[in-house]
């Protein structure tokens, strides 16, 4: 029973009865209708269906992540020194787009691509020293449009959180809707502004992208919610699955580092 309570920990089991009330949506995947009220926006209209993982496509995306064989003793030694972990970081859920749109999709391309993190908004110049202070951001909000900070997922909050909030070295999760996350990456930049002809997304920083999914994984792999559909906000370790996240960050260095060790064998 230990044994068994330690799998079911550490995600590589999943216990389910096949009962005729058991639906595929349940199963594999099905739509979700999402709310007004899950979205957290103060204005909204209707619904919208977003897919939901159901337990069979969750422990097959586990498994997909995490095959792929054991180093040897040189190797292992190679990556655990250079292994990514969240000490000293904080982690902020990021949507990069409207996922689903075909806008909101080559956003994502484009921030994938460019090693960039893309945020949009008003189109203004919060480079200066002045907007290091959440209350001067908000005060030209405020005299453009009170609108744009009236409440807590508008312009100034979500501006101040992507321009002072996250520091270099901190960790972005790309959120694919609420329930999925379709990339991870390291901070390397400050912010910076570079105005696009559209006037849209010309905010950005410097990232590393160390994890890619376009399929998207639940986020029920790393977090013990759903996500909400702020453009960004910091996520606490205390709701983190920490072995996990840092699973996903280190996915493609290994795998790198594994690709060159068997080269170097096979000459």
């Amino acid at each position: 029973m230990a044994e068994y309570r330690r799998l079911v920990g550490e995600g590589r089991i999943e216990f389910t009865t096949f009962h005729q009330s058991m639906s595929y949506e349940e199963f594999v995947e099905g739509l979700r209708p999402v709310t007004d009220a899950e979205q957290e926006m103060e204005t909204s209209a209707g619904f919208r269906l977003e897919p939901v993982p159901g337990i069979f496509y969750r422990i097959s995306k586990r498994a997909e992540v995490r095959t792929g064989g054991a180093p040897d003793q040189d190797l292992a030694k190679e990556v655990q020194h250079d292994l990514v972990t969240l000490e000293g970081r904080n982690v902020h859920q990021m949507s990069l787009g409207e996922a689903g749109t075909r806008g909101g999709e080559a956003i994502f391309e484009e921030a994938i691509e460019n090693s960039i993190a893309l945020f949009g908004f008003v189109d203004h110049d919060w480079s200066a020293e002045v907007y290091e202070n959440y209350d001067n951001i908000r005060a030209w909000c405020e005299q453009t449009d009170e609108e744009l900070y009236a409440t807590p997922n508008g312009v100034a909050a979500m501006t101040h959180h992507f321009r002072n909030k996250v520091s270099v070295g901190d960790i972005l999760v790309v959120s694919k809707g609420n329930f999925q996350f379709r990339a991870i990456g390291k901070v390397l930049g400050d912010y910076e502004y570079m105005r696009r002809e559209s006037g849209h997304y010309s905010h950005r920083r410097s990232v590393q992208w160390l994890w890619i999914d376009r399929d998207g994984v639940p986020v029920d792999e790393i977090h013990d919610s759903n996500f909400t559909q702020k453009t960004i906000y910091g996520l606490k370790k205390d709701r983190l699955n920490i072995a996990a996240l840092e699973l996903y960050l280190n996915l493609g260095r290994v795998s790198a580092k594994m690709c060159r060790h068997n080269q170097r064998i096979s000459f």
